[in-house]
């Protein structure tokens, strides 16, 4: 096998694309290109190309992991999974790991941040918090390590500030419509039956039948 040509990408001339024996094989990095003295004409073995190849794919993972952190931050299995869509595992693991070098990718980072964000801003329960992490992937000592302060504060202490800043004025309005809707809602971010009941009880009302 022999490089037929090195042609300089149209919209980024770091990028290049190599010919062997006259087609397309591969776009690489002229740090690559560099780096393995690649030149028209040089021979290549098979060994050589499956090794150009494979440092050819993770420079794009590299790349588009870059990319991708630049916009939002990820956890470590978010990423892989979005660099999977194009390279294979192997290399996608290779990038994030390249990633968490560098500093861009710290599922511990990631999990204190999307916790919070959770908790303060959206209201979300523990029990909704800790499955949202789970679902990305973050370790179950590290998401305990992250969940700890929220322990120490109660589960209805949470749901009255939810009531507080979202459903006041429904239950003001009308206490035995709306309380229905508002415990569906509470539901639906996680808190149990039993601490909505005792939290809309110290909100100020007794408990009836209807609840």
């Amino acid at each position: 096998m022999v490089i037929t040509e090195l042609k300089e990408g149209k919209r980024n001339p770091s990028h290049i694309h190599v010919s062997v024996d006259g087609e397309y094989a591969f776009t690489t990095s002229i740090d690559l290109v560099a780096r393995y003295h690649l030149k028209e004409g040089a021979a290549l073995t098979g060994e050589q190309m499956q090794e150009l190849l494979g440092e050819a794919l993770l420079g794009q993972a590299k790349e588009r992991a870059l990319s991708l952190l630049s916009y939002r931050a990820y956890s470590r299995r978010e990423l892989v999974k979005k660099l999977r869509e194009r390279v294979p595992e192997e290399t996608a693991e290779a990038a994030a790991d390249r990633m968490e070098e560098l500093g861009y990718l710290d599922d511990a980072d990631y999990a204190a941040r999307y916790a919070s964000d959770l908790y303060h801003l959206k209201r979300k329960s523990l029990s909704h918090i800790r499955q949202a992490l789970r679902l990305r992937g973050i370790d179950s000592e590290i998401m305990e390590q992250v969940l700890e302060p929220y322990e120490e504060e109660d589960e209805q202490g949470q749901i009255l500030r939810v009531i507080e800043k979202k459903y006041r004025r429904r239950l003001e309005e009308d206490w035995e419509k709306n309380r229905p809707k508002v415990v569906a809602a509470l539901m639906r971010l996680g808190f149990s039956y039993g601490d909505i009941k005792q939290a809309l009880e110290e909100y100020g009302e007794d408990e009836d039948d209807g609840f």
